[in-house]
């Protein structure tokens, strides 16, 4: 089997998927290639996008299709195990159209981009294992991936590995990347309706133990903060304690977590840290977790693998009109979401380090930093912002007021 495509994505995940869609809507032939066959199933998790990862999707005309099965959040609070609020954000004071959080379940969305896709004519190729490039005269030419043991080859002057943390278009692309473990690990579920707020979510803090409670439409999702390796102690102590845990952490979940009669009904989620040295290479980009993860804390996961989906898209048509597909073309897409990227990586790790330590120094500091944050209008809209995805640039006079250490 062989075709030509003016760029051939790998990965059909909603990052993968959601660039076939902006590409073909800017006339470029796209191929897609999935391992799955068929969308992904149902899953124990829910996924939230934050304002800059909506607003891309307002760009592509696909934020619609997941209002209609997504949940706006609009105050995100912070509490103690004894109730004691610390901080509300509202995302509601946001100078934006798309001020709020969206949440809902990624399986349904990734059903929605597969029908978007197969409308806009890219060409899918579902059970695809991508193998290698195919090279002319020493340059990318396209690649060779098998499909039930039977070679594809597709020609293309573009190759996009939206293929996740451990990329094999990274690999084959000879681009060496840091992977390491994150020390935080979470058990998450999706639960039925709790009694609170429609438009809140909750994150429960208490002694190295974090809870996030966010709304999903006829639902909630929620998510646990373990210490990594500590998983097994907890299965050991039965699962009945553990959800007696919960209960103590937010009463609200008590009736919703009441159909949870094992540890199947749970997700056990690993994160691990991945940042590339390069995120492109001649005739080769890399996006999403391909090209960076993030400690899933902040929520920004999903949002800045679309953020880099709509830079992508706008250093490709540079590319296209000069026929120029090398690495240094495309530096422009990566210098565009790197500082960012960065800012938004080292920002995600500090916060599930203060949110889930043990250690009563670090969690004074955390509770007197929210209680200033949000006693102080300015600095709760710039955590705001920042959360959010909005602000480009943090300086160091920004770093300082988000510690509390500036009014």
């Amino acid at each position: 089997m062989a075709g030509h495509f003016d760029v051939v994505i790998v990965g059909g995940g909603i990052a993968g998927l959601s660039l076939a869609c902006a590409l073909s809507d800017r006339g470029r032939s796209v191929a897609l290639l999935e391992a799955r066959r068929g969308v992904a199933p149902p899953v124990k998790r829910g996924m939230s996008l934050a304002p800059n990862g909506l607003q891309v999707l307002e760009k592509l005309l696909l934020l619609r299709d997941l209002e209609r099965i997504g949940h706006k959040v609009r105050i995100v609070k912070y509490l103690k195990s004894s109730g004691q609020l610390l901080a509300a954000y509202d995302y509601s004071l946001l100078n934006c159209k798309e001020n709020y959080l969206l949440t809902f379940l990624p399986h349904e969305f990734e059903a929605i981009l597969r029908k978007r896709a197969e409308e806009k004519q890219v060409t899918t190729y579902e059970g695809a294992l991508f193998d290698t490039f195919l090279r002319e005269d020493g340059r990318v030419s396209g690649l060779r991936a098998t499909i039930d043991g039977k070679e594809l080859r597709l020609l293309t002057s573009m190759i996009v590995g939206a293929d996740g943390g451990r990329s094999k278009v990274r690999e084959v692309a000879g681009i060496r990347a840091k992977s390491n473990p994150y020390k935080s690990s979470y058990l998450v579920t999706v639960a039925g309706e709790t009694n609170g707020s429609s438009e809140e979510a909750r994150h429960h803090l208490a002694k190295g133990r974090m809870l996030g409670n966010f709304p999903l439409p006829h639902g909630r999702y929620l998510f646990f903060y373990l210490p990594t390796g500590s998983f097994d102690e907890l299965k050991a102590g039965g699962i009945e304690r553990f959800k007696a845990d919960l209960i103590t952490l937010s009463p609200e979940i008590k009736e919703s977590l009441e159909s949870k009669k094992s540890w199947d009904e749970f997700a056990y989620m690993t994160a691990q840290e991945g940042r590339a040295e390069s995120w492109v290479a001649d005739h080769v980009a890399l996006i999403g977790d391909a090209a960076h993860s993030i400690e899933p804390s902040l929520g920004q996961g999903g949002s800045m693998a679309l953020s880099d989906v709509a830079s992508l898209v706008e250093a490709l048509e540079v590319c296209f009109d000069t026929s120029d597909f090398s690495a240094n073309a495309l530096k422009s897409y990566e210098a565009a979401r790197r500082g960012q990227t960065e800012t938004l990586q080292r920002m995600a790790e500090l916060t599930a380090m203060l949110m889930n330590t043990n250690n009563r120094a670090v969690e004074w500091f955390r509770d007197r930093t929210l209680r200033k944050m949000n006693g102080n209008e300015r600095n709760a809209m710039l955590a705001l912002e920042t959360a959010s995805g909005l602000k480009q640039k943090i300086s160091l006079w920004d770093k300082l007021r988000l510690a509390g250490c500036l009014p």
